[in-house]
């Protein structure tokens, strides 16, 4: 029994230990991002504000929510940093909390849009004849409409609400992803391992998971990333025309939305959770364009 025990021991410590240890294509990737200063930027900008969303009941010194008729329309100062609105609500407060809702919207959709997408994709891709057909054929029907009209237009038909807009925005983005995914499988699915490992009886599924995807894995991470930024925006656009998030929920869009009316009058109404929303964009676009780069053979020299 003490041999068996030592074994165990010694198997799960060779086990972490392996874990633990990068290998040298995940080191290149970390050596070739941090030689980029605009993905370091990204990186940074993107730590910032998923920071913000988790710490956010922490960071914002009023409720989000709370209603001060007394002070609205305060402009910035050292009470309320970003000013108030029509309300008397506290706008930095709202923008905090704001990330989360912001956040969420673009990781949800994408994330989703992935999952559904690589399925798909990598079904039709490596079974090919009447199944491809059939997934491609749905695929270019989404494919044929504009994206944002086409979320708009279901948005609309499901009804406003942040999560209807996310389910439009998966809607939109998986054809993308099956399209991606079923080109890289065409591919590699005739590769000498794959047909190797075919020879050994292993089956479609263990083939797909365990030789083919990982393999087409590099460009799925790289679009997954830079379209992050783009539900983003795209959600904040669907709440700016009331597709999205309702008042009083402190979404960026929505709160740009609101405060449309008073832009000129009320600078700061608008311009903090419009800046919030350029930043959040701007530093996934970053982050997905230094790791495209870092991903790019050409550059991959060890």
């Amino acid at each position: 029994m003490g041999e068996v025990k030592e074994r165990i021991l010694g198997l799960r410590k060779e086990r972490l230990e392996r874990l633990a240890t990068l290998n040298p294509e995940t080191k290149l990737t970390l050596s070739l991002l941090r030689r980029s200063p605009l993905a370091v930027i990204g990186i940074s900008m993107v730590t910032i504000f998923a920071s913000i969303a988790l710490l956010g009941p922490y960071l914002a010194p009023y409720d989000p929510y709370q209603l001060d008729l007394s002070v609205r329309f305060s402009p910035p100062s050292a009470g309320h940093w970003f000013g108030t609105d029509g309300e008397g609500r506290d706008i930095f407060s709202r923008v905090v909390f704001g990330s989360r809702y912001s956040l969420v919207a673009g990781l949800v959709p994408v994330i989703s849009a992935v999952i559904l997408g690589v399925i798909l994709g990598a079904i039709a891709g490596f079974k090919g004849g009447k199944i491809e057909d059939l997934l491609m054929r749905i695929t270019d029907m989404f494919l044929a409409f504009p994206s944002t009209i086409l979320a708009m237009a279901i948005a609309a038909g499901l009804g406003p609400s942040l999560e209807n807009a996310m389910i439009a925005m998966i809607a939109v983005w998986w054809p993308s992803y099956a399209r991606l995914v079923r080109g890289s499988v065409l591919s590699i699915k005739e590769t000498e391992y794959v047909e190797a490992a075919r020879a050994t009886g292993e089956t479609d599924i263990n083939l797909i998971f365990r030789y083919v995807l990982p393999n087409a894995l590099s460009p799925i991470i790289v679009m997954a990333t830079l379209d992050i930024g783009g539900a983003i925006l795209t959600a904040a656009g669907l709440s700016f025309i009331g597709l999205g998030a309702q008042p009083p929920t402190p979404e960026w869009g929505a709160m740009v939305n609101a405060a449309r009316i008073y832009a000129i009058e009320y600078w700061w109404l608008p311009t903090f959770p419009g800046l919030a929303i350029l930043a959040v964009v701007l530093g996934f676009n970053l982050f997905g364009d230094g790791l495209r780069d870092a991903l790019d053979p050409r550059l991959r020299r060890f």
